[in-house]
C-alpha cells in the first residue's frame, strides 16, 4: 500500500504526520513538524494527513506558519 507523502509509520506501526516548516530566523533548526496520528489503520491516517496537509497549506498562504514558534506551531496542529 502507498502511503501519502505527509504520512511516516514508526516502528511500532503508529502513523505520524510530518509537516515541512518554512524557514524562520528564530527558529530553533527544525525543518518540519511531526506528530502522531495515534492510529495505526493507514486509511484512517490517510484521512488526518490530507486534513492536516489542507490546513498547513492554508497556513502558508496567509504566511503565519512564518512568524510561529516550533512549540506554537505544534500545540495548534493537536488543536
Amino acid at each position: 500500500m502507498k502511503l501519502d507523502a505527509y504520512l511516516s509509520p514508526s516502528r511500532h506501526g503508529i502513523f505520524y504526520f510530518r509537516w515541512p516548516l518554512p524557514p524562520a530566523r528564530d527558529r530553533s533548526g527544525r525543518a518540519t513538524v511531526r506528530l502522531s496520528l495515534r492510529t495505526r489503520c493507514p486509511k484512517r491516517a490517510s484521512q488526518l494527513a490530507r486534513h492536516l496537509s489542507s490546513c498547513g497549506c492554508r497556513m502558508n498562504l496567509d504566511n503565519r506558519a512564518s512568524l510561529m514558534r516550533h512549540d506554537e506551531m505544534r500545540a495548534l496542529v493537536r488543536t
